[in-house]
């Protein structure tokens, strides 16, 4: 798909959900996938980051960045990604427990059993880019907000969003006809009200000059 039709989503996005941040495009790259040109990698800058760094850094500073196994320094993160594998189960759940995530051990080993690991090589690179600067077409489109923002694509509860690249679409139509019938961000407050008597304020004003 063209770089300039998800810039086009990317700015509708910006205008429906009024969001602090960038809307983000986020692609798995396989072996031999090169990032795009002007993809800013951590190594490049001579450090280690965490993911959520490098999606912080996309998202507020606008940057396309590319991170490998050999730019993240967050352990946990390269264990679900597949990019590198404990020795044992035990490995983990020690780290959980010192942590103090958990009170019960039993409880850090029925975590660690539903967490998402991706399977060996899957994929080499994550490439993230602001979805209106992206010069891929994005395997995921995630975005951050706040409750009420997020309320008009999830539930309330939730702070962050995502879906699959394809369906982009209809999410803009479905933001795009729910604006136009009123529903918005940032939610309307009924505004047409008195405020309540305050006896020091009632005060000083008998003693405004007329």
């Amino acid at each position: 798909m063209a770089q300039d039709v998800w810039k086009a989503k990317g700015e509708q996005l910006e205008r429906y959900l009024r969001m602090d941040t960038f809307p983000l495009g986020v692609n798995l790259l396989k072996k031999g996938d090169a990032f795009p040109e002007k993809t800013a990698t951590p190594s490049s800058m001579g450090i280690k980051i965490a993911v959520c760094q490098a999606t912080n850094i996309a998202r507020r500073w606008g940057w396309s960045i590319g991170v490998t196994k050999d730019d993240i320094k967050c352990i946990p993160a390269l264990i679900s990604f597949g990019w590198r594998e404990p020795e044992s189960p035990d490995a983990v759940i020690d780290y959980l427990m010192s942590m103090a995530y958990f009170e019960t051990k039993d409880a850090a080993i029925k975590t660690l059993r539903k967490m998402t690991i991706m399977e060996p090589n899957r994929f080499e690179k994550l490439y993230i880019s602001p979805l209106a600067k992206t010069k891929l077409d994005p395997d995921v489109v995630v975005i951050y907000g706040n409750p009420a923002q997020m309320m008009r694509l999830a539930q309330d509860h939730e702070m962050a969003f995502s879906l699959p690249a394809s369906q982009a679409d209809d999410l803009i139509t479905g933001l795009e006809a729910t604006h136009k019938g009123g529903s918005r961000y940032p939610v309307q407050s009924y505004l047409l009200f008195e405020t309540m008597h305050i006896l020091q304020l009632e005060e000083l004003e008998k003693r405004l000059k007329p």
